[in-house]
């Protein structure tokens, strides 16, 4: 698992640097807006793309060939791979968490809420691309991500518009309970199930796959 992750750790060095480079400039601009959400919006969108760029460097490299030559089982690479996708998504809506509570600490209840729900999300896609990009690898899986990520973006609106004309008092329970930390907590705690059942089916798919 660890050679795993650290090949995942060595393939992302070149990007790297742009990856910083942007990160920083979009913390500075949250703080320019003084807008504690903004902080979230890069990392989350950073930790959903990332699986992406593993697999396609990878792909391009002929990196994974050469991991499994050496004495680690498959199951060990997808676990290593996994490990990669969520310590990024942890570690840097994390730093996204600290840089809002700087911009303003009166804040810190809506700070709490956005990591729980940028948490929630970056596991919850991942959980849904990871898998995908196992079996139908990077160039014919992006058609599917798009529709993932798209498709959700898209029709959100048009159904919170719906709510709102037809049932406004739903749609006040509705984010009544996005803004409590509790049901946010186990929202979370289901993705992360989520999360571990992905791993077990992408486990299952790189197993029966021939190189």
């Amino acid at each position: 698992m660890l050679a795993s992750f650290r090949s995942d750790v060595y393939l992302l060095r070149g990007q790297l640097k742009t990856l910083l480079g942007v990160f920083a400039f979009m913390m500075v601009f949250a703080f320019v807006q003084k807008s504690i959400y903004f902080a979230f919006f890069y990392p989350a969108f950073m930790s959903i793309l990332l699986p992406i760029s593993v697999f396609s460097l990878s792909e391009q490299s002929g990196w994974e060939s050469m991991l499994l030559s050496a004495p680690v089982t498959r199951r060990g690479i997808v676990r290593g791979r996994y490990l990669t996708c969520a310590a990024v998504a942890v570690s840097s809506i994390l730093i996204g968490f600290a840089c809002s509570l700087l911009i303003s600490m009166q804040e810190y209840e809506g700070a709490i809420i956005a990591v729980l729900v940028a948490l929630t999300l970056v596991l919850l896609l991942n959980a849904i691309l990871l898998p995908v990009l196992y079996q139908f690898g990077p160039t014919k899986a992006r058609f599917i991500i798009m529709a993932v990520c798209i498709g959700p973006a898209v029709l959100l609106p048009l159904l919170m518009e719906k709510f709102e004309t037809s049932n406004e008092q739903l749609l006040q329970d509705v984010l009544s309970l996005l803004s409590s930390v509790w049901f946010l907590l186990i929202l979370l705690a289901c993705s992360v199930v989520l999360f571990v059942l992905s791993y077990l089916i992408s486990c299952l798919i790189y197993g029966k796959k021939e190189f």
